[in-house]
C-alpha cells in the first residue's frame, strides 16, 4: 500500500535534494568594502565569500529577506584595477559571472543561478550610477558558459575576483547587502 508520510509508492519512491549538499547563506558585508590588488595582478581570487563542498550541482544568488532592505553586489572600478564575482574551482580556476563593466563605473547584479551539472551561469545584470530602485538601470540577462578545464566535482569557492593592469598596487570597492547564496 502506497504510503504518502514517507514517499513510498510500492516499488518506487520519491525523494527530495539531498540535504548533505544544501547549503544557504545570507551575506552583509556592507557598502564600499575595499579589496587591494597588486599591479600586474590577472584574476586573483582577492576575498572568498562562501565555499561549497563537492557534489554540489547547482547554486543561486539573489536576494535575501525582504526585511532586512535593498539587496545589491556593486564593484565601482578605478584606476585600472577592476573587480568581478567568480566562482573558483579546487585548482583556483575562476568561472567568471558577469561582466566587469567599464573602469571607473558602478554596476550591479541582480541575480545569479549556476547549473554546474549543465555547465552554464545566468546572470542579470544591469549598469547605472543611481540608487538600487531599478528605475535608472538598463537590466539584461547574460549567459556564461563553464570554462574548458573547470572542475565542477571538486569542492568550490564563490569569491571576488580582482585583476590589475597597471604596475602598481590598485584598489576597488564592492557593496554586497541582503545578498542570499542557496545551493545542493
Amino acid at each position: 500500500m502506497p504510503s504518502v508520510d514517507f514517499f513510498s509508492l510500492g516499488n518506487s519512491s520519491l525523494s527530495g535534494p539531498s540535504s548533505g549538499k544544501y547549503k544557504a547563506v545570507l551575506l552583509n558585508i556592507g557598502a564600499g568594502k575595499t579589496v587591494i590588488v597588486p599591479g600586474q595582478t590577472t584574476n586573483m581570487n582577492a576575498e572568498n565569500l562562501v565555499d561549497f563542498e563537492a557534489g554540489t550541482k547547482l547554486i543561486s544568488i539573489g536576494i535575501g529577506n525582504v526585511a532586512g532592505g535593498p539587496w545589491q553586489m556593486t564593484s565601482f572600478n578605478s584606476s585600472n584595477t577592476y573587480m568581478r564575482f567568480a566562482l573558483f574551482d579546487s585548482a583556483g580556476l575562476p568561472w567568471f559571472l558577469h561582466d566587469i563593466g567599464a573602469l571607473q563605473s558602478a554596476y550591479s547584479v541582480g541575480c545569479i543561478t549556476i547549473d554546474l551539472t549543465g555547465g552554464v551561469a545566468t546572470t542579470v545584470q544591469s549598469s547605472g550610477s543611481s540608487a538600487f530602485d531599478g528605475a535608472s538601470y538598463t537590466w539584461r540577462g547574460i549567459f556564461y558558459n563553464k570554462p574548458t578545464n573547470f572542475n565542477v566535482n571538486g569542492p568550490l569557492k564563490l569569491g571576488v575576483c580582482g585583476t590589475n593592469v597597471n604596475q602598481n598596487s590598485g584598489n576597488s570597492q564592492y557593496t554586497i547587502i541582503n545578498m542570499r547564496v542557496v545551493s545542493l
